[in-house]
Parts: structure tokens; C-alpha cells; sequence
């Protein structure tokens, strides 16, 4: 028997998209609340939509949505992995108070026909885009709100006036890729200290494993294990380089060095 569906037009996930962002979507393809969108689909306004997919009753969404399951194996294979380097997937998943809170690359969302949020951009331990070899960025550059799903793009910025998509900043609006890259390659990656660059590196490998379902059978990423889980538990040891940390140390060799050229920045050395 198909699935029937009340909605219309539901969009469907992307294959590394989070739950959170499909969400923020299908309220703004709907024009309803995500309040109203939430009660619909019988999910509690606090849940983690995340991380607690696999215990998600995927079958009456996917009855009152009319997508296939298969639409959200990606996700369910994501987190069935990171589970098995964080039960409880609470280490590794940033959060604000009850906010669900994200990094993102301008870059991606710049170049993605509909942005959307990648699973990835959840994790502590994620912190570079493999695809354009630059730092996440860790709020708005308007408002330096973190950027929090699932969000209520309809209603959001006013009444009378959604947002355009989740290239928006959910809290102000301003254009979330309207900020310069921190590209890490060349000066910003050997500024960086031996942990930091491991760290940078180490990340790319773990969430492609995690996508892939398959670290379990490497003995390097179960090697990992211990130096990420002392990363994820204290605050002292995060990750310290960040876009906006990296823009300022650019903006203040230029003003200590006038007769610089902005490529310059590259060059930088270590403080």
C-alpha cells in the first residue's frame, strides 16, 4: 500500500543532510510553524532529531510525509556509527542549553542550488570542510548568534516576510555566506600546532567513516577512539582555531603591516 500524505511538495532530504534542516525545510515548503509541523508529525519539541533518528518513528513520518524510508538511511547509517564512539551521542554533538546548534561552510551553502545543513556540521569534532579546505564557521557575522535547528524560516524574521532559506541566518537574517572564507591550507595550517593540525586532519577521516559505515574495520580509527574522547569531554582541549579567530589575526597583521597585500595573511607566522 503507497503512503498517502496531507502535505504537498514535501522536499526530500539530501543524502547528508540533518534531520534538523529537513525539517526547517518542509515547515517552509508547507507554510506552517514548526510548532505545527512538529505536533503533525508527533515529535516532541525537545527531541534531538539528530541524534535520536534510529529511535524516531520513521514509519508514521514517512506515512504522513509520503517519502520512502530509504530517504533517511543516510542519516539513521550516520549516527548508528558515531554510536559506537559515543553511546549515548551526547560527547560529540554540539549543543547550546536545548538548542540543537550547528558550524557551517559559506562556501557550501553558496554553491548548493537548495542550502541545506550537513549531519556532519553537528559534531565537536568536526571543524573544516573537506570539500573547500576551510574552517567551519561557528555563528553569524551579522549578529554572532549560533546558528540553531530546526528553525521556523516561515515566520521567522517577521510576520509578513520568511526567510529565504537556511542560507539565512534563523536569528537575524543577514546572509550566512556573505563572510570570506579561512581557507586552511598554506599560512593558516602550519601556524597551527602538531594537535590542532591532527585534529583537522583526523576529523576529515572519522565523519567519512562514519558515513561509510565501515571505521570498525580500521585500526586506525579505532586507535583514534581515546585522543577524540578526550577532545569531546573538556572544554580546555577545543579545538582553538576558528574562521572568525583566524579573519582577526589576518585584520591585525595588516594594520601592524600597512604595506601588506591581503595575500599576505598566507604567510603569517606563528604567535
Amino acid at each position: 500500500m503507497e503512503n498517502y500524505s496531507a502535505l504537498c511538495n514535501v522536499p526530500r532530504p539530501f543524502p547528508k543532510e540533518s534531520t534538523c534542516s529537513w525539517l526547517s525545510r518542509l515547515c517552509l515548503s508547507q507554510g506552517v510553524s514548526l510548532w505545527a509541523m512538529l505536533v503533525y508529525l508527533e515529535l516532541k519539541i525537545f527531541t534531538d532529531f539528530d541524534a535520536q533518528i534510529g529511535k524516531m518513528n520513521l514509519d508514521s513520518i514517512s506515512k504522513k510525509t509520503g517519502l520512502p524510508l530509504s530517504d533517511f538511511r543516510h542519516q539513521r547509517k550516520f549516527f548508528k556509527s558515531l554510536r559506537k564512539f559515543d553511546y549515548e551521542a551526547n560527547r560529540y554533538v554540539m549543543r547550546y542549553r536545548r538548542k540543537r546548534i550547528y558550524r557551517f561552510c559559506p562556501l557550501c551553502l553558496q554553491e548548493d542550488e537548495i542550502p541545506y545543513f550537513r549531519i556532519e556540521w553537528r559534531l565537536k569534532l568536526c571543524v573544516s570542510c573537506p570539500t573547500h579546505k576551510c574552517l567551519l564557521e561557528e555563528n553569524c557575522h551579522s549578529c554572532r548568534e549560533p546558528i540553531a535547528l530546526p528553525v521556523n524560516l516561515y515566520t521567522k524574521v517577521s510576520d509578513t516576510r520568511p526567510l529565504e532559506s537556511l542560507a539565512n541566518c534563523p536569528s537575524c537574517g543577514a546572509q550566512l555566506t556573505k563572510v570570506n572564507p579561512a581557507f586552511f591550507k598554506d599560512g593558516l595550517y602550519e601556524a597551527m600546532d602538531l594537535k590542532s593540525q591532527y585534529i583537522l586532519e583526523a576529523g576529515e577521516q572519522l565523519i567519512a567513516a562514519f558515513y561509510e559505515g565501515t571505521y570498525r574495520f580500521k585500526k586506525e580509527m579505532r586507535d583514534m577512539k581515546p585522543f577524540f574522547n578526550i577532545q569531546a569531554r573538556k572544554q580546555k582541549n577545543k579545538f582553538k582555531w576558528t574562521a572568525r579567530t583566524w579573519r582577526l589575526k589576518i585584520k591585525r597583521h595588516l594594520k601592524a603591516h600597512p604595506s601588506s597585500s591581503p595575500t599576505d595573511h598566507l604567510s603569517i607566522p606563528s604567535p
